[in-house]
């Protein structure tokens, strides 16, 4: 049975079909694992509902409207498949005719451009400019209760489909009203989440069809305030799952390392003591290992998961030298202390950059917030090279760090960049 990737790229996949089965080939998605089996199915015989109960994010080949190849996801809850969709290779207008490893400016994508009608307190900027990100499902960004401490209280949800000719930001949620808005709390009086600095927080989880905010960075107020509370934004309700459904991550998340696994979309998440998963499927967290000193020393520190090698980089540690960083071993649970090679690799101690493991490299990337300047990481010997990109010189430097703003959508094959609220997106092509 084929297990579906999250991130699978469709366009790195090929599936051919054999009498009852069929045999993924080519690299998958962002986890860049290696083939496996897949079944062939008509779109015809799968029902969906509780006659064919399925594992969530399950995937399935089938024959969608026209002969189309495609895939067909087991729903969040287990209880059916999904309709069968259908990739196609044509991107939308800004998209089209870019090269490999060029960054492209996409116009009127300014956050500034659009606000809800009332602001509930603070200033607009702090929605993207107070050490905020955003989170990228398979086509569209979605930015989700930042602001934070005293630079903006409201806790909208937005989103922007790139996968059209003009992208614009829309408001899915309007913020919670002002005469409900508290100090210092992880949840407002609506039972909807604070505005916070989210840091590395916001991950999309699309087998559960949400953006998750993976603990409070620095709420609302007096900007003490930094707890685990994990909440998250169901698309499909247009609204904030109740407080407390999804438990704490561990101690607060100030400006700590959060990533996600794409092969099963467990996520890391750092706390003082000892590292922590998220395990979507149950809903729950589970502890991991001990750090080797604490959780200070991936302060504003990225971590990325090496699917191959099943481990989590983390590019930083304040123990260390700018060129130091740990490594976590998912199988055997525990934690190494690593050093980066090579001239640029004073470049990892960069304050708020952004890591991913890069298939079409085999490698890892890492984004600081200098224009669009990236860097490639050996996942063996730990070497760090500057990353030849075209017109890096003109993407504005990212406003007080990079954290989240730099996303990987897979359906437009390549990374989202949002710099400042003031800045339009720019995109990165990957080959």
């Amino acid at each position: 049975m084929f297990a579906y990737a999250p991130f699978m790229r469709a366009w790195q996949l090929t599936l051919a079909f054999s009498i009852g089965a069929a045999h993924v080939a080519g690299a998958c998605g962002h986890d860049a694992n290696p083939a496996q089996d897949a079944v062939a199915v008509d779109a015809s015989t799968i029902v969906d509902g509780p006659a064919t109960p399925c594992t969530p994010g399950q995937a399935l080949s089938c024959t969608g409207a026209g002969g189309c190849s495609g895939v067909q996801v087991c729903q969040g809850n287990g209880n059916g498949y999904n309709a069968c969709a259908c990739e196609t290779a044509t991107f939308p207008a800004w998209r089209q005719g870019m090269a490999p490893w060029q960054w492209k400016e996409i116009p009127t994508t300014s956050l500034s451009a659009v606000t809800p009608p009332q602001n509930t307190g603070g200033g607009f900027y702090g929605r993207l400019d107070a050490w905020n990100g955003v989170a990228a499902d398979e086509r569209s960004l979605y930015l989700a209760a930042s602001g934070g401490h005293a630079d903006y209280a409201g806790n909208e949800v937005y989103q922007m489909d790139l996968n059209v000719d003009a992208p614009t930001w829309i408001i899915l949620r309007q913020p919670t009203p002002a005469n409900q808005i508290m100090l210092d709390v992880a949840h407002y009086a609506d039972g909807r989440p604070t505005s916070s600095h989210n840091y590395y927080n916001l991950h999309f989880v699309r087998s559960l069809n949400r953006v998750f905010r993976f603990g409070v960075g620095s709420a609302w107020g007096s900007g003490n305030h930094n707890v685990g509370n994990t909440d998250a934004f169901a698309v499909a309700n247009n609204d904030w799952d109740p407080a407390n459904t999804y438990g704490v991550t561990n101690e607060g998340q100030y400006a700590r390392a959060v990533c996600l696994d794409p092969r099963n979309e467990h996520v890391f998440a750092t706390g003082n003591s000892r590292l922590r998963r998220f395990d979507p499927a149950t809903k729950a967290w589970t502890d991991a290992a001990t750090w080797p000193d604490n959780g200070s020393a991936v302060y504003y520190t990225p971590c990325a998961v090496d699917p191959v090698r099943n481990r989590v980089l983390f590019f930083g540690d304040v123990y260390q030298t700018n060129a130091g960083g740990l490594a976590y071993d998912i199988t055997n649970n525990a934690f190494t202390k690593i050093t980066f090679t090579g001239n640029t690799a004073g470049v990892i101690g960069s304050h708020a950059a952004m890591a991913y493991y890069e298939p079409a490299l085999s490698s890892f990337v890492v984004k600081t917030a200098t224009h669009g300047d990236l860097y490639n990481i050996d996942p063996v010997t730990l070497a760090v090279a500057p990353l030849a990109t075209s017109n890096g010189a003109a993407v504005p430097n990212a406003v007080n760090g990079v954290y989240t703003k730099f996303v990987y959508v897979p359906r437009l094959k390549g990374y989202a960049y949002t710099p400042g609220t003031s800045s339009n997106v720019w995109f990165l092509a990957l080959p």
